[in-house]
């Protein structure tokens, strides 16, 4: 482009602080009186004029600087560039804006500049529309058209064109006054010989060479021998002798084509080329490299453009070809004139707020070109540096024109309104002082009356806001917020539990009940959801209720896919169980099976509808489910194992009775304590307590002796609920029966019978009693399971030891039944063994004493003789042997013999009877020899009519059983017998 004539590579930035000088005129605002307009940061600073590249420029932003200065009162700086495209830059606050654009930061700094006239940024659209895109908040604004626009074209110099006209009347300045077949043009110009062919670029060093534009010019202009086309395909203009290009209307005649220059690489040469050639032209078209002198001094026609001060003195006039196409150009055909450059005024995106009526004036400023082409003269011939002195003289001579552009005081602008001398803000112009800048809250609203047309700054109704400054119109409440009041700078946001699903609200709408918001600024009725302890099922807050985490904002779908125990988001608690395909019916657990998140979860892989159960052929075994494989096979071997060892018991438990301590006995008693230790441990474990891991440990160990058998495996023996307790409640029931049954059999072997191994009908009773005294605290623990139930969260209940079986089902109807016949069994133990310790005295000397031996077996063997006094007239015999006692305390062996008897049982009433006997031969013979009073003698007499009584009724039985329960013969007890007692 010819503007970069005046760009020589980079240009130094020159910063201005003030324009220095007299006032230009008499009635301007003087320098302290001016104002300053204030930064971001709230500093003064003077409004910045970029003065550019085009001598144009110069005097206009001298003009306009003093205009601002003294006409509208504001301190003002000029900024000088040499970059046509600086204006772009500039005004958005880009550093280093003078060079080139690689080199360049742009938004670091709030702009120092503001104002840029004289702007030929149609130049150079592409790069403005590309720092729109790239920088749109720093951008600057395009004010409008200078009022001309720049002109490039074919010109002719004054002299050339008078003496045409005035020779013939030949419009030189219209292309159709050069065709030859009517006029002879040249007569006019000097010809290409008077121009040095050293003074010219050759022709391969300029444009001639661009493939493109050479390209373009054979296309459209159908010229073939204006051009060349090489072996490679690529076009290349033809010029004879290597310096000058002939159009067709004189190519056969050099001597006739008329000089056309252009310079640098050839301005606009395909345009002058297709012109010369579409209107026959006779024209040589040649590249200078001493244009300016050339143009000065040879008459010819040449490429420039207006406005400019090159060749002003010249008074240059452009050549008049058809109007420009746009379109045709954009296709590569430029036969037509050459397009208008856009010339604007362009203001900084921030000046509207800090200076509105300084940008109002520059959008107002209009010139002509014409004026400005003798505003250049007039430059130049004033000379270097008198840019002010011609402004100033432009100034006084068009007042009322430049005064027409200060706006009136109460003309506002969109984002600003009318105010009072307060600053208080106003809908019409009556009170009106000013203009102020909207502030948020408000919208500049336009107004049109009598004066013309203005704004003002409008509160924002209720159901909209402002936040910004500047603004030209309120904002609509977006969805999720409501005003209700005039002038909101924001909108307020939905509370939680309301929602707003329409713009411009003045309210919000409240969710249903059990439902709210997760956060403020709800746009819809999706938005509310459940409250905490709720959850959405279906559409419907649902309770959540025990055993379910339900944290604000459950739903079903959240709590199916939950994966863990996140407070945040619904799930199981620990402890608790759902099926996923009724994820809200929660269930307790028992132990730990449960460690809640998501419903349908266990531990270990167990199952059902409080993870009771373990699947089929799996038992419970180091924390998981565990397959069976050999341990069916170890249970049938445990159950042989028990038969085996119950069948021994009869055998165990009816050995012979001893008077001392036994090793075997001991043992025996203290593996009955720990077992009923044990036991009564089992019973605990079941209590629903946090024990210690220590005791919690040695619980579960001692469940096993209240045949908690889950962990040995024993689900794989009986699978099911019903079949695992039926299984345990009846092997006590099974066993009563066994026994007995395993009684009558051996008594029906005659093998048995003959070695002695035969079952005795009250041993058996005994050894039976014995078992049901071991397990009755087992027995009566398995019993009542079936009666001990807990509450789920669902109202329904659970068998508290097999807790996938809920209470009043027929499951559970099944297991009352088999442990209420348990518990019967274990009540008519309980009550038969206390009848049996009670009437355990009548029975001394009966056989049938033996079917309660394992009542009495462990006890001293003197504590029985008080069982004596249960026998006919045998209180008698003690109360007269109390008596005697007391009397002859004295009598050693007397004492001796009383002591003695005192420690008998009824298993040695034979030896009680003999004892008897010497004991009254012994009294009678004391009293015979005088030695006690008449007294013992009369209670003497009457303990032997007691023993006559007794004996008889001893001999009844002729045989008792001994302390091993056989029948013998009654021994004779000698004295010596009787000492030993």
């Amino acid at each position: 482009m010819p503007h970069a004539y005046y760009w020589p590579w980079i240009a130094a930035v020159t910063v201005l602080t003030g324009v220095a000088g007299e006032m230009c005129l008499s009635d301007g605002v003087p320098e302290e009186s001016r104002s300053y307009i204030l930064d971001d940061l709230g500093k003064s600073i003077p409004i910045g004029f970029l003065k550019g590249a085009m001598p144009s420029s110069d005097v206009l932003t001298e003009m306009l600087v003093l205009m601002v200065q003294e006409g509208l009162g504001f301190h003002a700086a000029v900024h000088v560039s040499a970059n046509p495209t600086a204006p772009i830059y500039a005004l958005a606050g880009c550093i280093e804006f003078d060079y080139f654009t690689y080199m360049m930061r742009c938004q670091v700094n709030e702009t120092q500049v503001h104002v840029a006239v004289d702007a030929w940024i149609g130049s150079y659209a592409k790069a403005y529309r590309q720092f729109e895109t790239d920088y749109p908040a720093s951008s600057p604004v395009d004010l409008g058209s200078m009022g001309y626009a720049g002109e490039d074209s074919m010109y002719i110099s004054q002299r050339v064109l008078q003496a045409a006209y005035q020779a013939e009347g030949l419009a030189l300045d219209y292309y159709k006054s050069y065709n030859r077949t009517y006029h002879n043009a040249k007569q006019y110009f000097d010809s290409i010989s008077d121009i040095p062919i050293s003074e010219l670029k050759p022709c391969n060093s300029t444009d001639f060479t661009s493939s493109s534009r050479m390209g373009f010019y054979a296309q459209y202009s159908g010229d073939s021998g204006g051009v060349e086309l090489q072996p490679d395909g690529a076009y290349i203009g033809v010029c004879p002798d290597g310096y000058w290009w002939l159009a067709p209307a004189c190519r056969d005649n050099a001597a006739e084509c008329i000089p056309v220059l252009t310079a640098f690489w050839g301005w606009n040469l395909q345009a002058l080329m297709q012109l010369t050639a579409e209107y026959g032209i006779p024209a040589a078209i040649g590249v200078s490299a001493n244009f300016v002198n050339h143009v000065r001094t040879v008459r010819s026609l040449f490429f420039w453009y207006a406005p400019d001060t090159m060749f002003i003195e010249l008074l240059p006039s452009r050549i008049v070809f058809p109007r420009h196409s746009p379109s045709a150009w954009a296709r590569g055909d430029q036969s037509t004139a050459m397009p208008d450059i856009y010339i604007a005024k362009m203001a900084s995106n921030n000046l509207q707020q800090k200076a509105p009526r300084v940008q109002q004036f520059v959008a107002n400023i209009n010139f002509e070109l014409p004026e400005v082409q003798n505003l250049m003269l007039e430059l130049k011939r004033a000379g270097e540096g008198s840019a002010r002195n011609v402004s100033c003289q432009w100034m006084k001579d068009n007042r009322n024109k430049w005064e027409s552009w200060v706006p009136i005081d109460t003309a506002c602008l969109e984002g600003f309104g009318l105010i009072d001398g307060q600053g208080a803000f106003l809908d019409n112009r009556t009170d009106a002082a000013g203009c102020g800048l909207c502030p948020a809250g408000r919208a500049s609203e336009e107004v049109v009356d009598v004066t013309g047309r203005t704004f003002r700054c409008a509160q924002c109704p209720p159901g909209h806001f402002q936040s910004k400054t500047y603004s030209t119109s309120c904002e609509r409440c977006p969805k999720g917020s409501y005003s209700n009041s005039y002038g909101n700078v924001e909108c307020q946001y939905c509370g939680q539990g309301f929602y707003e699903e329409q713009e411009a609200q003045t309210s919000c709408t409240k969710c249903p009940a059990s439902r709210t918001t997760q956060l403020l600024g709800a746009i819809s009725l999706a938005s509310c959801v459940c409250t905490e302890s709720h959850i959405d099922d279906g559409g419907v807050c649902t309770f959540c209720g025990d055993g379910l985490s339900c944290p604000l904002g459950s739903t079903l779908s959240l709590l199916q896919s939950v994966n863990d125990t996140g407070a945040q988001l619904p799930h199981v608690l620990g402890g608790y169980h759902s099926d996923p395909a009724a994820p809200l019916q929660v269930y307790k657990c028992q132990d730990n099976f449960c460690p809640g998140g998501s419903p349908g979860t266990c531990k270990g892989g167990r199952q059902g509808l409080t993870c009771g159960d373990c699947p089929a052929d799996h038992y419970w075994a180091s924390n998981e489910c565990t397959r069976c494989g050999a341990v069916m096979w170890a249970w049938i071997l445990a159950l042989v194992t028990v038969v085996v060892g119950i069948f021994r018991s009869y055998y165990l438990l009816t050995s012979s009775y001893t008077a001392k301590a036994s090793v075997m006995g001991c043992t025996t008693a203290s593996l009955g304590m720990m077992l009923a230790l044990f036991q009564n441990l089992g019973v605990l474990s079941m209590v629903d307590v946090k024990w210690p891991d220590e005791v919690s440990n040695l619980l579960a160990f001692a469940s096993i002796f209240t045949f908690n058998l889950d962990a040995l495996g024993f689900s794989c023996l009986s699978h099911g609920n019903v079949y695992r307790y039926t299984g345990t409640a009846l092997f006590f029931l099974v066993v009563v029966l066994a026994l007995p049954a395993t009684g009558v059999v051996t008594q029906l072997l005659l093998v048995m019978k003959k070695r002695g191994l035969a079952w005795e009908k009250f041993k058996t009773y005994s050894t039976t009693g014995q078992f049901l005294q071991v397990s009755f605290t087992t027995m009566a623990n398995v019993g009542l399971m079936p009666f001990m139930c807990y509450k789920h969260p669902t109202g329904e209940e659970s068998v508290l030891k097999y807790t996938e079986v809920l209470c009043g089902s027929g499951e559970h109807l099944v297991m009352q039944i088999v442990g209420s016949l348990v518990v019967l069994l274990a009540g008519l133990f309980f009550s038969g063994s206390c009848f049996a310790a009670w009437v355990a005295p009548s029975l001394s000397g009966r056989p049938s004493l033996a079917a309660i031996r394992f009542l009495v077996f462990r006890f001293r063997q003197e504590m029985w003789l008080l069982n004596l006094g249960r026998l006919p007239d045998a209180n008698d015999l003690f109360t007269n042997l109390t008596h005697i006692a007391e009397s002859i305390s004295q009598d050693s062996r007397t004492k001796q013999m009383v002591s003695s008897l005192e420690k008998l049982s009824v298993y040695d009433l034979n030896v009680v009877m003999r004892a008897i006997d010497v004991l009254a031969d012994d009294l009678e013979m004391e009293v015979s020899r005088g030695a006690y009073s008449s007294r013992i003698s009369m209670s003497t007499r009457s303990f032997r009519a007691s023993e006559v009584k007794f004996n008889t009724q001893a001999n009844q039985a002729q045989h008792v059983p001994d302390k091993n329960n056989e029948k013998v013969a009654l021994p004779t007890l000698d004295p010596a017998q009787v000492t030993w007692l």
